[in-house]
């Protein structure tokens, strides 16, 4: 089994005792699609962000505009869609293609649901709740 980073004391962006680095987001104030936005985050910084807990989404309130937001989470609609309805574990990030390693989400009591069969992307608005939408729609987008 790899072993996960740890964080020294002195290295900036930890906080002493925890096992990763903080991640840091931008906010970015352009409207874009969602793929739009995941090819302007891995230009200009590493990806379309990613949560893995409530503390990545605290950061992000003091500069969040409110609107709503994309971030780096897409369904696979090929992984359940023959098979077994929606589910929330179907959905992808896009730094890894994978489903969440720690289980986090932060759904709207609606979402995901897949809405006329079109709505595979992920977008992160107020109180940090997430919501399903169409990939063409334009958003802000946070990046990390």
């Amino acid at each position: 089994m790899p072993h996960a980073p740890q964080c020294l004391r002195l290295h900036p962006g930890c906080i002493s005792g925890s096992q990763f680095p903080l991640r840091q987001y931008y906010y970015v104030n352009i409207l874009l699609s969602w793929s739009e936005a995941q090819l302007y985050c891995r230009e200009k910084y590493i990806d379309l962000a990613t949560f893995d807990s409530l503390d990545d989404l605290n950061r992000l309130k003091a500069g969040f505009s409110y609107d709503w937001a994309w971030f780096g989470l897409h369904d696979d609609p090929a992984a359940w869609k023959t098979s077994m309805g929606n589910k929330s574990n179907s959905w992808r990030w896009s730094a890894t293609g994978q489903t969440s390693t720690t289980g986090y989400q932060s759904w709207r009591s609606s979402g995901p649901d897949y809405y006329q069969g079109k709505e595979t992307c992920a977008a992160l608005g107020g109180g940090g709740l997430w919501n399903d939408d169409i990939c063409n729609t334009r958003f802000y987008c946070q990046c990390k």
